[in-house]
């Protein structure tokens, strides 16, 4: 028989037929793969063959047809079907039990382990059909994917790749190719486990965030973007941030904190978070963020949010302080201390603030419009009629926008009136009132120690970047969202100092100053 010397036998060579093919040490069996569905290997020793070799033999296992004549499948492509069986070996199209097609067909491989040469030798005819090998993407493309957009799922991969090729200048047969090789949506799933099975150890959330934390440390980048990651917590700010933090205690930058939970776009996660207004920038921006699962905005978690932040503040607080010409001890171990902390009227938000900073931080404590109109407007519900609802919103703006004791004392006794004759649950506007009158201090304007903003920051900069990423995300894609809006902020911060102009637009130092002002008069 003559011997056919090729780098690899044919897809699906039949009949009699011998090739000797180019020997790869490392995987020897590549090179006499095909597409017939051949059993397991067999020794099958001949005499005179290498004795430091190996000689086996494979049989043709046949294959699956479909024999019904009014399959669905037949009907349509005009073909019986010869790949889609169930486990049970009936057809997916029709559920008719499958036809084994017999076929004795052999394969002999011959691998000369000392002479490094491998014979592979054909015997027979196949009355089976060969299998059809499907073209994959590549692996290491779709971990390249992957590291860029962790959390993409395997539909928006496939959708993606189709796209990049539907809008490059790739002609029709290479479209239909990419799309081919990328209609597997389950091998997609299998490449993605795969490599999650490293980003994403044991498919944790919080896992996935502490990979990517050595990740950064590893490539240098800055170690302050994943500030902590906890047992089930993770804690984000920047380098920047924190300097900004440094500042505001030094009281070069005058801006209040504000503090909140806020509406996370994390699936599964609350956040907690510390917001303020950059002058420079002009616009808010977050200090720090905590994401915890829900219901995760309790006072256990404020106080490990505002004890951590403070540990990285006070770190660059001597220094900073020594590069404005400051004493550095007078600032030793104070943190995070602004002028004011803006918030609402939640007990574990600054419950939390008092476990990490001490009681005499509630005096710096002010309530902001936003927070106060957002009371008033979930308890309108209590008064039936619509004119009460309307005179009772009145009444709170009043108090809140009086000049002298004596307007807010009008307003108290005409709200007293009407929850008295009006409210259809007394005891709980009672209550109401009592609560916001103890803390007259910290939204009533004729005793304001402080200016009250129109809404916290945190709801402003949480709306900001709700708008940039969507809702309900992964936990790792919210995280590498918002390094990357810290990593983008550090940019603007750069560019001012090479000399650029500033992107935000808006209000300055001196705009807020003459608002505070405006606010007493």
């Amino acid at each position: 028989m003559e011997c056919e010397t090729v780098k690899k036998v044919p897809p699906a060579p039949d009949g009699l037929a011998k090739f000797e093919v180019e020997y790869n040490e490392n995987d020897p069996l590549s090179p006499v793969a095909d597409n017939w569905n051949w059993g397991s290997t067999q020794p099958c020793p001949r005499k005179g063959f290498c004795t430091g070799g190996r000689r086996t033999l494979q049989l043709c296992k046949g294959s699956l047809e479909c024999p019904n004549l009014s399959c669905s499948f037949r009907k349509i492509h005009r073909a019986t079907n010869k790949a889609d069986f169930t486990r049970k070996k009936t057809c997916t199209h029709c559920k008719t039990v499958a036809l084994k097609l017999q076929c004795s067909a052999r394969k002999y491989i011959e691998n000369d382990r000392c002479h490094k040469t491998m014979v592979v030798i054909y015997v027979g005819r196949h009355t089976c059909h060969p299998i059809v090998r499907e073209k994959k993407p590549d692996k290491e493309h779709i971990k390249n994917v992957l590291r860029v957009r962790p959390t993409i799922t395997p539909g928006q991969l496939q959708i993606d790749a189709v796209r990049e090729a539907l809008l490059s200048d790739k002609s029709a047969e290479e479209v239909i190719d990419v799309a081919v090789q990328y209609s597997n949506k389950r091998h997609i799933q299998y490449l993605r486990q795969k490599v999650q099975q490293t980003t994403r150890p044991g498919g944790s959330d919080i896992e996935a965030v502490r990979v990517l934390k050595e990740d950064f440390a590893k490539r240098g980048l800055d170690g302050q973007l994943i500030l902590e990651v906890g047992e089930n917590y993770v804690i984000l700010s920047s380098r920047q941030k924190i300097q900004l933090a440094a500042l505001i205690t030094l009281g070069i930058v005058q801006e209040p904190v504000s503090l909140d939970g806020c509406e996370s776009h994390a699936k599964h996660f609350s956040e907690l978070e510390m917001t303020t207004y950059f002058p420079l920038l002009r616009r808010n921006v977050k200090l720090v963020s905590l994401f915890a699962p829900k219901p995760g905005e309790n006072s256990d978690n404020v106080a490990k949010m505002v004890v951590k932040f403070d540990e990285a503040v006070n770190k660059v607080l001597p220094t900073i302080a020594e590069e404005h010409g400051l004493n550095p001890e007078d600032v030793l171990g104070r943190g995070l201390d602004p002028n004011a902390y803006v918030g609402d009227e939640g007990g574990a938000l600054w419950k939390g603030l008092c476990m990490a900073k001490g009681d005499d931080v509630k005096n710096k404590t002010i309530s902001d419009t936003f927070h106060v109109k957002q009371d008033i407007h979930r308890h309108l519900k209590y008064f039936a009629e619509a004119r009460d609802k309307k005179k009772f919103s009145t009444l709170m703006t009043d108090a809140m926008d009086a000049l002298t004791s004596a307007q807010a004392q009008v307003a108290e006794k005409a709200l007293d009136k009407l929850i008295a004759e009006k409210a259809t649950e007394r005891k709980k506007m009672e209550n109401f009132k009592q609560w916001w009158w103890r803390r007259r201090l910290r939204w009533q304007r004729w005793c304001r120690t402080d200016s009250s903003i129109t809404a916290s920051s945190a709801e402003i900069a949480n709306a900001k970047s709700i708008r940039a990423s969507g809702y309900r995300k992964q936990l790792l894609d919210v995280v590498t969202t918002e390094c990357s809006s810290a990593i983008l902020e550090a940019a603007e911060i750069e560019r001012q100092q090479i000399g650029l102009k500033t992107v935000g637009r808006g209000p300055s130092v001196v705009d807020r100053t003459e608002q505070h002002q405006e606010s007493f008069i």
